[in-house]
């Protein structure tokens, strides 16, 4: 895209917290410290920005909060904190209007969604407790 900084959208991922899994269907998710060793990104996949969201001019951080599974992918994923704002930057092509959306519209423009169905597609080389891959 031409205008990358304008519609760009960081994508942070962290870590849940210890998190049990009904009836032992799904391994125990471990947070990082005390031997569990934290999971290494090898593969980050941007987000794609709506076009709802480059016509009102939003940039800003979404937070995804992810859990790595022992095979290295994104199992559950959700927004922890979305920092949405206008854009107000040098190259502004218009009139200096900036259309400032309500929390409801940004929800609606669907960029916390974009951002955590991105998050779902990293790849990471797995968290580890003793050597051994876990959910972290």
């Amino acid at each position: 895209m031409r205008d990358t900084l304008l519609y760009a959208i960081a994508l942070s991922i962290c870590l849940l917290g210890p998190v049990m899994y009904a009836q032992g269907t799904q391994p125990v998710v471990y947070s990082p410290g005390n031997g569990v060793v934290t999971p290494k990104v090898l593969k980050s996949i941007p987000p794609t920005y709506t076009p709802e969201a480059r016509t009102a001019r939003i940039q800003g951080t979404v937070t995804v909060e992810v859990v790595v599974l022992p095979d290295g992918k994104v199992g559950d994923a959700r927004v922890a904190r979305s920092e949405l704002r206008p854009y107000r930057g040098k190259d502004s092509k218009d009139s200096g209007t900036v259309v400032l959306l309500t929390p409801a519209e940004v929800t609606k423009s669907r960029l916390d969604q974009q951002a955590s169905e991105a998050a779902k597609r990293w790849v990471f080389q797995p968290g580890t407790r003793d050597g051994k891959p876990v959910a972290v």
